[in-house]
C-alpha cells in the first residue's frame, strides 16, 4: 500500500487542478475524522461544472470530489480564519513549488491576493499567507 504522494504524485495532481482555475471559493471547513486526521476542504463553485470538493489532509494527500462530505456542527478556529480571507474569492493558480510536495493555491478576492500552501510531506501544514508571502 502507497503510504505517500511522491513529487510526481504532486505533478500529476496539479495538472489534473488546473480546470480548477476560476473556481469560486463557496465555504472552507476543517473537519476531524474521528481519528488523529484532520482534514481542510474547500467548498468551490465552477461555472458550468457545479460545486465540488477540495480536500486535502496534511502531510498525506489532496484529492477533489464531487460527494458531500460531513460538515462540523461548530466550525474550527483555522477554518474561520481561512474563510475570512479566502470565502467568496476566486483561485487565479494552482502550482507545485520547485518539483516538491509543496501545492500553492492562489486567491484573488477584490483586489486582494492571499495564497493557500499545501504541504504534503510527512509533517506537512496548511498556511495561509499573503501576496508577500507572509503567513497570516
Amino acid at each position: 500500500m502507497k503510504q505517500a504522494m511522491t513529487s510526481i504524485d504532486v505533478a500529476m495532481i496539479v495538472s489534473e487542478l488546473q480546470h480548477l482555475v476560476g473556481s469560486r471559493i463557496e465555504k472552507i471547513y476543517k473537519t476531524d475524522t474521528g481519528t488523529d486526521i484532520e482534514q481542510i476542504r474547500l467548498n468551490l463553485y465552477l461555472f458550468g461544472e457545479g460545486r465540488s470538493d477540495l480536500v486535502t489532509t496534511p502531510g498525506a494527500c489532496v484529492y477533489l470530489t464531487a460527494h458531500p462530505l460531513p460538515s462540523p456542527k461548530t466550525p474550527a478556529m483555522f477554518a474561520m480564519t481561512l474563510r475570512k480571507y479566502l470565502s467568496h474569492g476566486r483561485i487565479v493558480s494552482i502550482e507545485q513549488y520547485d518539483f516538491d510536495r509543496i501545492i500553492e493555491i492562489k486567491t484573488m478576492r477584490g483586489e486582494v491576493e492571499h495564497g493557500l500552501i499545501l504541504e504534503i510531506f510527512p509533517t506537512g501544514n496548511v498556511i495561509l499567507v499573503n501576496h508577500e508571502h507572509k503567513i497570516i
